[in-house]
């Protein structure tokens, strides 16, 4: 089974594995403090630092999410790589196509990769208990339109 690995430069796999760690970091921390991950993204610049952003947080979830993919569409020629975090309900195949809901992130490279992964989540009484990380590929959300 071929990888996306297979086709990607060195640089698209480094710019990409950079930004799922730190974007996974980040949706773990938030997620333990407040039970949930608004919105938020991750950028490498042409000058090889990481970017942070996110927007106000008086707008629903799902708007938000919007607004920062326009946003990175936008303004793409000032990164080489991108993540959007989400927190979204999925139908997890593998464990009986039960819904789900996880830290998720879409990762796009201005080569051209693409793969979304996410981190399931159950939230208890105490805290939220994390799942196994999954990957699956996806459509170039800013650098395909």
């Amino acid at each position: 089974m071929s990888s996306w690995r297979d086709d990607a430069s060195q640089q698209a796999q480094d710019d990409l594995d950079l930004l799922v760690g730190e974007a996974l970091e980040m949706g773990e921390k938030t997620l333990l403090e407040t039970g949930t991950v608004l919105p938020f993204y991750l950028g490498i610049g042409e000058e090889e630092k990481v970017i942070v952003g996110s927007l106000d947080d008086r707008i629903t979830a799902p708007e938000m999410a919007e607004k920062l993919l326009a946003l990175l569409r936008k303004s793409r020629s000032r990164f080489r790589a991108c993540a959007i975090v989400t927190d979204q309900s999925f139908v997890n195949q593998s464990l009986g196509g039960g819904e789900m809901d996880a830290i998720w992130v879409d990762l796009c490279h201005s080569e051209g990769p693409a793969l979304s992964c996410y981190l399931p989540y159950r939230n208890t009484h105490d805290a939220p208990v994390l799942g196994d990380l999954g990957a699956q590929p996806a459509t170039n959300l800013i650098w395909a339109h």
